[in-house]
């Protein structure tokens, strides 16, 4: 078995478990982290928007799971794996994906929010979808940062799936508060949602990427539906 820190993968011999609390860094993880991190959690969240045919808000985050053939379950169920394996509720926290021959599962605590169990589930689908298990390094020095790295890595790939900014500029949001009601997350998260879009509208960068084009394209009817 391996541990780590702040967010823990734990591997078996078939059976890994990753647990993160979702913090909300969203504003700051450009800089925290490596351009090239960032785009790629940023391109896969448009894809996915992509081949699930995603084309309205709020992203039904659950949905997309299900058609990849991940299920989502109660945290509570992951008790015998804590006894099991002397795991704390602290490593635990809001969410978890394990993964067992290749297949992941979803643990969602029951205790948080409608808007927080959404980008916790977003969250922890971007740890799966990101590969980190296979990233992730039996070396103490080096796991403190790949763990922030993956967390910031999974931060990108949950803001930008459930708040695409393209699909919010196009829709004329004005506020963080706009964007909470749109996307069904946090305040908090779409005030940093919000942050971010405004640096983006100030680069005059939106559309500039062909994935983000298309996805663009593919919430039109919806874009033309609400604008504001």
């Amino acid at each position: 078995m391996r541990r780590g820190r702040s967010c823990s993968i734990l591997v078996f011999e078939n059976c890994m478990v990753t647990t993160a609390s979702v913090f909300y860094t969203i504003y700051t993880e450009v800089i925290a982290m490596q351009y090239e991190n960032y785009t790629n959690a940023r391109d896969l969240a448009w894809q996915i928007l992509i081949e699930q045919n995603i084309c309205e808000l709020p992203v039904n985050v659950d949905f997309i799971c299900e058609k990849m053939g991940i299920p989502i379950v109660p945290l509570s169920t992951l008790i015998s794996i804590t006894e099991t394996y002397s795991l704390s509720s602290e490593e635990l926290q809001s969410g978890s994906v394990m993964i067992i021959d290749n297949n992941a599962i979803i643990f969602v605590s029951e205790e948080e929010s409608i808007e927080r169990k959404r980008f916790t589930i977003a969250h922890e689908l971007g740890h799966y979808l990101l590969k980190h298990a296979q990233r992730f390094e039996d070396l103490e020095e080096v796991k403190s940062e790949k763990e922030k790295i993956f967390e910031r890595e999974a931060n990108v790939f949950a803001s930008r799936l459930l708040a695409p900014a393209c699909v919010l500029w196009g829709c004329g949001v004005n506020s963080a508060i706009d964007i909470a009601d749109l996307c069904q997350i946090s305040k908090e998260a779409a005030q940093y949602r919000w942050e971010r879009m405004k640096l983006i509208k100030e680069r005059g960068k939106f559309l500039a990427h062909p994935l983000e084009k298309k996805v663009y394209e593919q919430f039109l009817p919806y874009i033309k539906s609400h604008k504001k």
